[in-house]
């Protein structure tokens, strides 16, 4: 029996139309990473325009901060989504980690070694139809997504050339979460990095 809901449909669903199968993705992974900062109490903003590879920003105030402490740690990312591996698939990658070809003009926008802010690149994995994105049932909403986030400081590019890309290795538990970003946030507001 089909589930029941406004998704039964599935593929029969009359879609919109947008302007590439990217800009559908980019709205689904904006609208989770949202979603994780309001879990964890995080602002959360997107920089207009975003001409320096930085998609989001993000800033925690912690009110257990000790006397004299700064509560706040602010965090830059870059948003990137990608069908070129299912989140099974990712779940069971060998070694706990798997490789991602960032552009090499992506990658010089967060690698710099010491950073004046610190940055990561939040990754989602995505099935390449959207009628598998989202399975809604009466009692919650399934995301068949998987969402990873690395620290690129100090990564070298392959090449000079901006237009190729560079293998990126991503462990499979850096999640990207509420929880992760809570312990990142806290990582930034003692004086660490996000590793």
């Amino acid at each position: 029996m089909p589930p029941a809901g406004p998704n039964a449909l599935g593929a029969a669903a009359h879609r919109g139309v947008m302007r590439s199968p990217t800009t559908y993705q980019e709205v689904l992974q904006v609208g989770y990473v949202k979603s994780v900062s309001g879990a964890a109490g995080c602002a959360m903003g997107e920089p207009s325009p975003d001409d320096h590879g930085i998609d989001v920003s993000f800033e925690y105030s912690d009110p257990l901060a000790a006397a004299g402490m700064d509560p706040m740690a602010t965090l830059r990312a870059q948003l990137k989504t990608w069908t070129g591996l299912s989140p099974a698939a990712a779940a069971v990658a060998s070694n706990g980690t798997f490789t991602y070809p960032l552009k090499n003009k992506n990658l010089v926008k967060l690698n710099y070694d010491p950073p004046t802010e610190h940055k990561i690149l939040i990754l989602m994995l995505i099935p390449s139809l959207p009628q598998d994105w989202i399975a809604s049932q009466p009692d919650e909403e399934v995301l068949r997504v998987s969402c990873y986030w690395v620290n690129l400081r100090g990564v070298a590019p392959s090449s000079s050339s901006m237009d190729s890309t560079t293998s990126v290795t991503i462990s499979t538990k850096n999640v990207f979460d509420d929880v992760a970003l809570c312990d990142i946030m806290q990582t930034i507001r003692t004086g660490g990095t996000p590793r």
